[in-house]
């Protein structure tokens, strides 16, 4: 009989000890087994830092579509927890592989599913296998509890200001400790973000990923860290008197309440300009795209994907961030200090997707976490990225919508000194504000003539003030492709004229 063979690691490196059994150790039981039974081993499958929990892993869906297919009469493991910890799971698996009148057999326990007693034992393992998976979890949370109720920071890196003794505790580095206390002392008196970064680098402070540069991202994360109160914490896991505190509570409190703000990621992925920008050629929202040059440099351009809803885009346009993205902002300023402030109403929405977003990137930083990754098979497994894209999308959906809340909503207030204190701005802040001036940024393709930069992005760029903006789709309604003329009215705020109609 022409039977697969199976062979997955939960995790590879640095084991041993009689649990692990290595690849090729599993591949030398199967090709003895199959030697003794009279069977060929037409393919090897492998998963590599797969966890047995999911059902979803590479090697074993190409074996299930070579049963499937015919191209194999059945598969075989070192032993049944190779094939799956979940009974559920299994049991799925195993009704498929009969139901393409394949077989199921393990070499450790002696299982041949063609019999009612090898389902029985395939049933009965693979139970015991999710029990077993079931307790080393419990272990995990247990052991997680000790460390934190002792003292233990549990992470890979040490916070910015501390050292790890010989018993694991965090204690105050003699160095660096003062100078995370003056940023908090710093922060806590309204120093922007991006002088405190400088000042950690002037001082030649390393971040935890040993970098000498810091963003405003890290110094942001760095004070909302509650590490330097004293705590230690493992998800819902708190020691509140876990090691020495570098600030009190009532610092802490200061520099986490000045301005009122809490700064945002990077946005480099998602870009600024999220829903207000737009396709000339279709009038649909532009995406931002994190891309990289042949030579490896990164950078983000906000394109125009040719098929929507509505119909495929006649003439998908593609800009770089960092050429609308500034041309957009110095219209701004320049509106901004011609501009009387006015106050408006919040809307509604707005303070639950900023909650939702806040809980979002929680979600995600705890993924991004080496814990997550070693739990779900590797940082190269096919679970643990599927769950960072997953919680990547949820972000980035909530991220649209409240581009969209925030595109609805009547002006804020404008400082006329806006360039002054826009670095300090997070993403959602300078969003909320673009909007309100902004009812929409359309852009065109470049005609062919002016590839390479050479057309001016001013000659192909029209902005509408907000409540004169032309009908565009919105989220949640099925639009139609509108086609924009390049050569209409040009916008006062691109030229700095008197506001003409139509612009």
């Amino acid at each position: 009989m022409r039977l697969d063979g199976y062979v997955r690691v939960s995790r590879v490196g640095g084991r041993s000890g009689d649990a692990f059994i290595s690849p090729g150790e599993q591949k030398e039981k199967v090709r003895a087994w199959a030697k003794a039974h009279g069977h060929t081993i037409a393919k090897w499958h492998e998963d590599l830092d797969q966890p047995g929990s999911k059902a979803d892993r590479p090697g074993l869906i190409a074996a299930m579509d070579r049963i499937e297919s015919g191209k194999t009469q059945g598969l075989v493991v070192a032993r049944l927890d190779r094939f799956g910890r979940s009974v559920q799971d299994s049991a799925n698996l195993l009704a498929r592989i009969r139901a393409a009148d394949g077989i199921l057999c393990t070499v450790a326990e002696s299982i041949d599913t063609s019999g009612y007693m090898g389902k029985f034992l395939a049933d009965l393992f693979a139970a015991l296998g999710e029990l077993e998976l079931a307790r080393i979890r419990e272990n995990w949370n247990a052991a997680r509890k000790s460390a934190v109720a002792r003292g233990i920071h549990v992470s890979g890196k040490v916070p910015t200001g501390y050292r790890r003794n010989a018993e694991r505790i965090l204690e105050p580095d003699p160095v660096t400790a003062p100078i995370v206390h003056e940023l908090f002392v710093r922060r806590g008196a309204e120093v922007s973000w991006a002088q405190l970064a400088r000042f950690l680098e002037e001082k030649g402070v390393i971040t935890p990923w040993d970098n000498a540069n810091w963003t405003v991202a890290s110094v942001a994360s760095l004070v909302r860290n509650r590490v330097y109160l004293g705590e230690a914490r493992a998800g819902s896991i708190v020691n509140p008197d876990a090691h020495e505190a570098i600030v009190s509570l009532a610092e802490w409190n200061a520099a986490n309440r000045a301005r009122g703000v809490a700064p945002g990621r990077s946005g480099r992925s998602t870009g600024v300009l999220a829903g207000i920008l737009r396709c000339g050629g279709c009038s649909y929202a532009m995406k931002a795209k994190q891309s990289r040059t042949r030579h490896g440099k990164e950078f983000v351009e906000y394109n125009c994907k040719p098929d929507k809803a509505g119909g495929r885009c006649p003439s998908p346009a593609a800009v770089k961030a960092t050429v609308i993205e500034p041309f957009v902002t110095e219209r701004l300023f320049a509106f901004a200090k011609g501009a009387a402030g006015e106050t408006t109403e919040e809307h509604g929405d707005e303070q639950r997707i900023l909650d939702a977003i806040a809980a979002e990137e929680a979600e995600l930083e705890a993924a991004l976490d080496g814990r997550l990754a070693e739990a779900l098979g590797g940082a190269n497994s096919v679970a643990f990225l599927r769950t960072v894209e997953r919680r990547s999308a949820n972000l980035e959906a909530l991220r649209e919508e409240l581009a969209e809340v925030q595109s609805k909503r009547a002006p804020v207030e404008l400082d006329a000194d806006l360039e002054k204190v826009w670095d300090d701005l997070n993403v959602e802040q300078r969003r909320r504000v673009l909007h309100s001036v902004f009812d929409s940024v359309f852009v065109w393709r470049t005609p062919e003539r002016g590839r390479n930069g050479k057309f001016p992005i001013a000659r192909r760029t029209r902005l509408f003030l907000a409540g004169e903006g032309p009908p565009v789709p919105r989220r949640g309604q099925r639009g139609t492709i509108r086609t924009l003329p390049l050569d209409g009215p040009a916008s006062a705020v691109a030229l700095g004229e008197d506001r003409r109609e139509g612009s």
